[in-house]
């Protein structure tokens, strides 16, 4: 059964929350992504969208040290691992989010 549930709905509400308390820690999302490829660029769209086009995602730059959770008060942290290479022969085999598009 369908929750009804999009990825753009759990931004949106750590969003909403972030607006509201805007002096919490961090939020740390933990995204374990099987995905296609489609997919995964509506997500990285939302994510801009929703995210950072206001502000609220951290960006590290060059394995920088990590900052003390004082300084990302009222930050988003993504942590989520990349593909070594996409070839154009991959398979997505378990694709359960594609249908949300």
């Amino acid at each position: 059964a369908d929750s009804g549930l999009t990825f753009a709905d759990v931004i949106l509400t750590v969003r909403y929350f972030l607006q509201s308390e805007p002096n919490s820690y961090p939020i740390i999302l933990l995204i374990e992504n099987h995905c296609s490829l489609r997919y995964q660029e509506k997500m990285a769209s939302d994510i801009q969208d929703i995210l950072v086009n206001r502000g609220l995602l951290y960006h590290s730059f060059n394995d920088s040290p990590f900052p003390s959770p004082e300084q990302l008060i009222g930050k988003v942290i993504i942590k989520s691992k990349r593909a070594e290479s996409l070839h154009d022969t991959s398979v997505v085999l378990n694709d359960d989010f594609d249908d949300e598009l």
